[in-house]
């Protein structure tokens, strides 16, 4: 059994740059400002946000696609539209890399859209609190608390998204999000 020294720099493993020829080994190019992958393709050990290595940092991103066409059945019946994007959705799971800072940065925007959410619930009871005394305090805090609510959830959802999907096919996954220098190192796509 080797001996451990507790007192040793702890080993890094070198990452490897992104090589030019993924294509062959796996099935990722660049599209424009997208990155292209095929379903079964495993993205490498950087962060699709800063193209700094991840070292080994994996987060699992279901995604979902469906023509954007349909919102317009939205406007007509909510209902209808739910049903019909559930069956006609597509969907894929992939693994993206995120360094330590983005990660972090993740957490805090998720921190602070649930903090913004709980200060409206608690301006919601507060304004629950003072509905006999006066109106004026509990109109306004209820205003509060819808607009928390609101503002809080709104930027959780957008600000903690890492990366959408703009088209799924059976074999193919089109990725919107991903830096720029990341996508600098990959090969143009071969097809449209």
């Amino acid at each position: 059994m080797p001996e451990i020294n507790p007192y040793a720099s702890p080993m890094v493993e070198a990452v490897e740059p992104i090589s030019r020829d993924l294509s062959a080994k796996g099935g990722i190019w660049r599209q424009g400002p997208l990155l292209v992958m095929e379903r079964q393709s495993r993205l490498p050990d950087r962060c699709i946000k800063s193209n700094q290595p991840a070292h080994g940092g994996t987060l699992r991103r279901d995604l979902t696609h469906y023509p954007p066409l349909l919102l317009l059945l939205a406007l007509l019946n909510a209902l209808v539209f739910l049903l019909v994007v559930l069956v006609v959705q597509k969907r894929a799971s992939i693994f993206v890399g995120l360094s330590q800072e983005w990660k972090s940065r993740r957490r805090r925007v998720i921190l602070t859209a649930w903090l913004a959410v709980l200060a409206g619930l608690c301006c919601g009871m507060a304004g629950l609190l003072f509905m006999n005394e006066s109106s004026t305090i509990s109109k306004l805090l209820f205003v509060a608390a819808v607009l928390l609510g609101v503002v809080g959830s709104s930027y959780g959802i957008a600000s903690a998204r890492l990366v959408s999907a703009v088209r799924i096919t059976e074999t193919h996954i089109w990725l919107r999000g991903v830096c720029q220098d990341y996508l600098d190192e990959l090969p143009d796509c071969p097809f449209r």
